[in-house]
């Protein structure tokens, strides 16, 4: 029995190694499933992860094309709407008929403040007018040139000659008497606006210790500076300027900035007087970058947000009603004044022509020169008295799909706090009123295509001859600097005003140089007029309020030649 039970004991043993054998297999195979099982779910996290990291990247990228869409949408919507844009010109503005007044309704009750202090100034009798005789001769006087930096219209800095100084009332003494009536309807008393002193006014005078009072020509505030402005502001009358006030601040206007809206006959006008469009604050509008729905592109509400900026320099009245109220209170002022004016001038019991024989300038010579440009004007008038009304600007027109804008000017005033003000110096208001009423008449009766001219007041629209005497003290003042010497002679040159006599001597021509020739034969006269038919001193009737020299910027080298 004792071996069998050893025996037992040992099978038992082997079968314990078995099954302990067998567990442990079991559990190794366990234990790699497990792990295999393991290693596949890794595999599969690792490969969600790697996609999502690729839908994230995805969406990323989808982001960034939504929004270079939403730019170039954005840039593709500004660039449609700035090519709708342009400038207005006079086509597009309405135009109508409006009874000419018994009695001028505004001038003739308000008084022009500066003119009333230029009469005040010149009403002592000791005070003498100068006359056509001795408007090229007198003696002036030296307040010195002035150093005030000059700009355009768009506040650029002059320093080119192609910018000019253009005379708002007129350079031609012919020219100039025209306006005289005008003049006196601006004056309170009869005193003040007595023949004498209206004369003293428009061509100067001396003071009782002899020293030259300018004329109101000369004025600072009669000038603007424009390029081009011969041709388009003189001889075409192709440019309005009008002022942002009512016709009772214009006439009391004293040195003060404001505002104008400038409007050109066509865009060629705008081209040549450099006085293009200009949309660049469109491109800066940050938020044209926004979200834009189907809906909202062409809506007005977007058009406004996208041409917000432009509104520093323009009024576009078609998107901005605030805009369409100042092109409409503009063009209203200019009516108010431009009825006024028309009754004065039709109303003068002495033609043109009679009126320029009275003041002693309307020669024979003068008349082969002024006989076009004064029957143009006599023209007018018979038309407007025949008809007892005159043609005038109403308001916007246009029903284009184009975006019509015009420029608005900000003229800076005359007090020292603006001196340093990048702007252009205010010219007088009323006399912008008076140089566009030009540009209205012309356009309603005249055929600018053709050159037939209808001017409402006279202005200096032929060339200036080479040669021809040239004496405006502002102008020769900014040519000249502290070369101008008020002694010497002067006459247009080739390329602008130059100097050709001082105390008898040629300074700046050749003894055989056209000026030098034409002085000698003035002298030779025993007079202050040219020996030419078609340059005397009455031909100057045909001189244009222009300078065309570096007038406004360059050094004294630049300036004034040796």
């Amino acid at each position: 029995q004792q071996p069998s039970q050893d025996e037992d004991e040992e099978s038992a043993g082997k079968r314990l190694e078995d099954v302990e054998r067998d567990f442990e297999a079991l559990t190794l195979d366990n234990v790699l499933q497990r792990i295999q099982a393991l290693e596949e779910q890794n595999a599969l996290q690792k490969e969600q992860l790697e996609r999502m990291k690729r839908i994230q990247a995805l969406k990323k990228e989808n982001q960034a094309l939504k929004k270079e869409n939403q730019a170039l949408r954005a840039s593709q919507e500004k660039t449609d709407i700035v090519n709708k844009m342009r400038l207005g010109v006079f086509d597009d503005l309405s135009s109508g008929s409006v009874d000419l007044p018994s009695a001028p309704a505004v001038l003739g009750k308000i008084t022009c403040v500066a003119f009333q202090e230029c009469a005040l100034e010149r009403l002592s009798d000791r005070c003498v007018a100068v006359k056509a005789s001795a408007y090229k001769d007198g003696k002036r006087g030296n307040p010195g040139p002035s150093n005030e930096k000059r700009f355009d219209l768009k506040g650029r800095e002059v320093k080119s000659s192609a910018i000019q100084a253009s005379h708002l009332i007129p350079h031609s003494y012919l020219c100039r008497t025209d306006w005289a009536a005008i003049l006196q309807h601006t004056l309170p008393e009869e005193t003040l606006k007595s023949k004498d002193v209206v004369e003293k006014i428009l061509f100067g005078c001396f003071d009782e210790d002899n020293k030259y009072m300018p004329g109101i020509a000369e004025n600072p505030y009669n000038f603007i500076n424009l390029v081009a402005q011969q041709a388009h502001l003189d001889q075409k009358a192709a440019i309005m300027v009008l002022p942002l006030l009512c016709p009772q601040q214009q006439c009391e206007w004293s040195g003060e900035g404001y505002q104008a809206i400038l409007i050109c006959a066509n865009q060629e006008v705008y081209d040549e007087t450099v006085l293009r469009l200009e949309t660049e604050a469109i491109g800066k509008n940050k938020s044209g970058h926004d979200q834009v729905s189907e809906a909202q592109v062409g809506e007005k509400s977007r058009l406004k947000e996208i041409c917000e900026p432009m509104r520093e320099d323009y009024l576009i009245p078609s998107i901005f009603p605030g805009d369409m109220e100042k092109l409409h209170q503009a063009l209203e002022y200019i009516e108010i004044l431009l009825k006024d004016v028309a009754a004065i001038q039709c109303g003068q019991e002495l033609s043109l022509e009679e009126l320029l024989q009275n003041a002693g300038i309307s020669t024979k010579s003068a008349r082969c020169t002024s006989l076009t440009k004064v029957a143009e004007c006599e023209i007018l008038r018979e038309k407007l008295r025949a008809e007892k009304m005159v043609k005038t600007f109403k308001g916007l027109e246009s029903t284009t799909e184009e975006i019509v804008c015009f420029r608005l000017i900000r003229f800076k005033g005359s007090s020292p706090e603006e001196a340093k003000v990048q702007r252009h110096r205010a010219p007088h208001p009323l006399l912008l009123s008076l140089r566009s009423m030009n540009a209205i008449t012309n356009h309603c009766y005249g055929d600018l295509a053709n050159n037939v001219t209808r001017l409402l007041l006279m202005s200096c629209y032929s060339s200036l001859d080479e040669g021809m005497d040239f004496d405006c003290e502002h102008c020769l003042r900014i040519a000249f600097g502290l070369e101008y010497d008020e002694e010497a002679k002067y006459v247009m040159g080739r390329d602008g005003p130059e100097i050709v006599y001082c105390n008898s001597v040629s300074v700046r021509s050749s003894e055989n140089s056209p000026e030098a020739s034409q002085f000698s034969a003035e002298k030779s006269c025993g007079s202050g007029t040219s020996a030419s038919s078609r340059t005397t001193q009455d031909s100057e009737t045909c001189a244009a309020s222009t300078v065309p020299r570096d007038l406004f910027g360059g050094s004294d080298e630049e300036s004034v030649p040796g």
